[in-house]
């Protein structure tokens, strides 16, 4: 789970002094809701709202370790973040000569 490390450190770097991104945790033992339920003991007093945002099927998809991200956003900056993810996705394919 290096990748999924050094994932959360880039998105830390880049949308943490701006406030965007409340938080980030890799997807590893246990999957997406085992991260989400850490993610959510972490942040008590557990105000906790989720709104889902994957291609996740089946309750096994949402168990298996497949790697990846989850990040914390709050409503004021869902806007913002998801343009520059967004951009800063599209500038990372056309240098990587990736469609």
């Amino acid at each position: 789970m290096a990748f999924e490390a050094a994932l959360v450190r880039v998105l830390v770097a880049a949308f943490a002094p701006r406030a965007l991104m409340l938080s980030a945790h890799d997807i590893a033992l246990g999957g997406l809701l085992v991260t989400a339920a850490e993610m959510a003991i972490a942040s008590a007093p557990f105000d906790v709202e989720c709104a889902r945002r994957t291609r996740a099927r089946s309750a096994a998809s949402c168990f298996s370790e497949m790697g990846g991200v989850v990040v914390e956003v709050g409503d004021a900056s869902w806007e913002e973040f998801t343009a520059r993810l967004e951009a800063a996705l599209r500038a990372a394919c056309r240098e990587s000569a990736v469609p």
